[in-house]
Formats: structure tokens, sequence, C-alpha cells
């Protein structure tokens, strides 16, 4: 689940890269995120 979820955020993240929707609020978001995930698997 953590490898899948993570894989998730990974590929909304680099959609958002290149459809250049990365908002200050998305990308807020999506740094915390991973970090919790990280923080709970590690």
């Amino acid at each position: 689940m953590t490898g899948a979820a993570a894989s998730a955020f990974r590929a909304t993240d680099v959609e958002n890269a290149l459809t250049g929707k990365a908002l200050d609020e998305q990308t807020i978001s999506d740094a915390t995120v991973p970090k919790s995930l990280i923080r709970l698997t590690c």
C-alpha cells in the first residue's frame, strides 16, 4: 500500500509539473503528505 501510494503521489507530481498546474497549495500538500508517509513507514 505504501509503495502504491508513493508512486501515486509521484505520478501526480509529474503530471502537475508537466501540465504546469503545480499550485502553491498543491505543492505544499504533496510535499507534506509523502513526508508523513515516510515517517510512518520508517
